[in-house]
């Protein structure tokens, strides 16, 4: 175009015009009334472009500027602030525009798009202007965060009063990595909306210094420092800085553990599987070898577990794949002994593109989840990608920590988006920590996955479930010998309430009113013995992978052993089980998450085994436990201590060792089947109940005012397909646990 040297209005061949023409309409612009000749419309139009854009429009046009337009007009840029754009960015779009394509000409910067907003061709413009801005030699300008753009950063870009134009760079940054977050996981926006013009350092120096211990950079140093301005401009910032965490592919002995602890490393990640077979060409050997975490561990190091089964290209990605994977990483997890509620890292090993992510990286996502749900909920999954892939997959699918592939900082996931909220490590260099042994290493969020500090060993799981049995025997042989005995049924009352003591909050007047007083005869004379309820307050299930609080499991079992409810009936004494923990939840959800839908709440954090939760993992089991082992505890004659003559040290045994109908390998599917017929429509109506039916319960009355003062947020004050999805959203949570036991 510039070899050319004719504008719209001077040119000959048609079919250019008709280019032109067609150019504006597609950018939302009027054409000419004739596609083939340049009119005073179409020259109305293209002044207006140049203003979206940010550039004078002078007649007659400037050549160079000419060509670069026209570029812009056939390609998929957009001028007019688009939905989702802001006006703030589109400002800063055009400040690039007019300053540094029109009047300065960097050789290398063509226009960025003026949509308000931010995406990768924007942040190589923001790349450009900062390097000019630092006095890089316009001829050698790339765009790449090179040695000469770090050196300069550290001498120009440095110091509490820079150049006017260096800090309008800045503050853009900071406009583009916002929002930040704060210590208690909270959104911080950047202010100042008139970032062209607004050159007082106090406007934007809280938003900075949470910026910086977000990205955990130093907050102590100048005003604008390197390690600030690497960050908000490459995903990798400062790759020199302090890095604590790494991960390899390689096998890592105890020795080479103990070295890497003694360079500072705390946590390292190491593969769970590999997908090759060892006699294929590419194999790698990149899996933990037997004995290896715990090296790792005895070692001094932590460890964080990553999953991948190639993942470098699109085909690898879909819901069906996921869910295979998940299921094979949750089958190598509990082979090396990860305890529950330990993240698992599934990786997107390349620069996955935005349709992409929706196509196929969440869906399989979303297989990863219901694999690890359906396998009984012992770990959590992570993402390992581009800022962009990380962000959407926590946000669409439910990851729990983030690992930012930050080292690759050209990719366009990493280029145009702001660190995920939840990130946990990010990746920032590569290198050969001894010979033969290549590290990656990774910024550790200190507020992140604190990953795996201890192996599970099966063993000691077996004999921590038998111990416990045997704890509950001692306690049943000391009460049966208190005088005379008590009634059998009294056997397992004084037991359940024994068991109850464990933990202070139990032994409040609220759950006397309920289930009555513990017995402090009881107490004192397994006291004697030298058996104290304080002795066991958690048991371990192996087949759960959970520590269960024997407390909440010994309430929950007394109030259905006291207060039976069936069908769409709920009692009372399932208010100390699995109806006052939905109640949990509800205010849980009211109170913190009511941004989400009821049923995307539930799918999070109901039965989680690491997100907060007032109904978290634990609590579930150990309801749903409460009571099928209620029915066992009833006998056959549907009675209190009745015709099967058992205590609960037998009930237990039968629940977790025999190979019967009521074994815990189908925990879920039992309690959904007896408690409500196997019915939704009975789950659901019996939910409702416990949420809206609060006359006759002057317990969940009390709970209602205690825990949910706003009275707009009572389950009766909502809008009722708020509360119908907070329920489905319990379905759901319930009939996951059940397909897995299927599978």
């Amino acid at each position: 175009m510039r070899q050319r040297y004719l504008f719209p209005d001077q040119e000959t061949n048609q079919n250019i015009i008709r280019i032109y023409s067609a150019a504006l309409w597609c950018k939302g612009y009027y054409g000419p009334a004739h596609p083939a000749i340049w009119d005073l419309r179409a020259r109305t139009s293209l002044a207006e472009l140049y203003n979206d854009i940010g550039i004078d429009y002078r007649e007659p046009l400037d050549a160079d500027l000419w060509a670069r337009v026209t570029r812009s007009l056939l390609r998929m840029d957009q001028f007019r602030t688009v939905a989702g754009g802001d006006g703030t960015t589109k400002r800063i779009q055009q400040h690039l525009n007019r300053r540094y394509v029109q009047q300065i000409r960097i050789p290398a910067m063509n226009l960025v798009p003026t949509d308000g907003i931010y995406s990768r061709d924007v942040q190589q413009g923001l790349m450009l202007a900062v390097q000019y801005e630092l006095g890089l030699d316009k001829a050698t300008i790339n765009g790449n965060f090179g040695d000469g753009t770090k050196l300069a950063l550290r001498t120009k870009g440095t110091g509490d009063d820079l150049p006017y134009n260096l800090r309008v760079l800045f503050r853009a940054a900071c406009w583009f990595n916002s929002p930040t977050w704060d210590s208690n996981g909270s959104a911080v926006h950047f202010h100042p909306e008139n970032v062209l013009d607004e050159d007082l350092w106090p406007a934007i120096e809280d938003w900075v210094h949470t910026f910086q211990r977000f990205s955990q950079i130093a907050t102590d140093a100048e005003n604008y420092n390197f390690q600030t301005w690497a960050q908000l401009l490459v995903s990798c910032g400062d790759t020199m800085r302090d890095a604590f965490g790494c991960d390899t592919a390689a096998y890592t002995s105890m020795e080479r553990a103990q070295a890497l602890r003694d360079s500072r490393y705390l946590i390292i990640g190491r593969y769970l599987d590999e997908h090759l077979d060892p006699d294929d060409e590419h194999y790698l050997g990149k899996a933990l070898k037997p004995g290896e975490a715990q090296d790792i561990i005895n070692g001094g190091l932590r460890l964080f577990p990553l999953f991948q089964y190639n993942g470098t290209q699109l085909f690898n990605f879909n819901e069906a794949k996921g869910y295979d994977q998940g299921l094979k990483a949750d089958a190598k997890a509990r082979e090396h002994g990860i305890p529950h509620g330990s993240c698992i890292y599934f990786a997107v090993d390349y620069d996955a593109q935005d349709h992409e992510i929706t196509s196929n990286v969440v869906p399989y996502f979303h297989g990863v989840r219901t694999a690890l749900e359906r396998s009984g909920a012992r770990y959590v999954f992570g993402v390992y990608g581009t800022r962009n892939v990380c962000e959407r997959v926590s946000r669409e699918a439910g990851a729990r920590w983030s690992f930012v592939s930050g080292m690759s900082w050209g990719y366009s996931g990493n280029l145009g988006y702001p660190m995920p909220h939840n990130w946990s490590f990010n990746q920032i260099r590569e290198y050969d920590f001894q010979a033969g042994y290549g590290l990656d290493a990774n910024v550790w969020r200190w507020a992140g996955d604190q990953g795996v500090s201890r192996l599970d060993s099966a063993g000691q799981s077996d004999q921590s479930l038998r111990g416990y049995i045997d704890f509950v025997k001692s306690v049943e042989g000391v009460i049966s010998t208190m005088g005379s005995g008590p009634p059998r049924g009294s056997v397992i009352d004084a037991t359940l309430a024994f068991l109850r003591s464990a933990e202070p909050n139990y032994r409040e007047r609220i759950w006397a009113a309920v289930l009555g007083a513990i017995w402090q005869e009881v107490t004192d004379a397994c006291a004697a013995e030298g058996i104290r309820p304080e002795d066991r307050r958690t048991y371990y299930d192996p087949r759960a992978n959970h520590n269960i609080t024997i407390a909440h499991f010994g309430a929950a079992t007394e109030g259905h052993y006291a207060h039976p409810g069936s069908g769409t009936d709920v009692t009372i004494g399932e208010g100390c089980g699995w109806a006052g923990d939905i109640l949990n939840a509800y205010t849980q959800w009211r109170e913190n998450h009511r941004s989400m839908s009821g049923e995307d709440f539930c799918v999070q954090v109901v039965g989680s085994a690491t997100v907060e939760s007032r109904f978290g993992s634990d609590n579930l089991i150990a309801d749903v436990d409460a009571y099928n082992l209620s029915q066992i505890l009833f006998g056959t004659d549907g009675e209190p201590g009745g015709g099967d003559d058992r205590l609960l040290s037998d009930a237990l045994f039968t629940y977790h060792f025999w190979d019967g109908p009521n074994r815990s390998a189908k925990r879920f599917t039992h309690f959904y089947e007896s408690r409500f017929g196997g019915s939704a429509a009975t789950f659901r109506a019996a939910v409702r109940n416990v949420l809206l039916d609060f006359e006759p319960w002057s317990f969940f009355d009390l709970f209602k005012w205690k825990f949910l003062p706003d009275e707009d947020q009572w389950p009766d004050r909502i809008p009722s397909d708020q509360l119908d999805s907070f329920v489905e959203g319990l379905h759901t949570v319930i009939t996951r646990r059940m397909e897995g036991e299927s599978a």
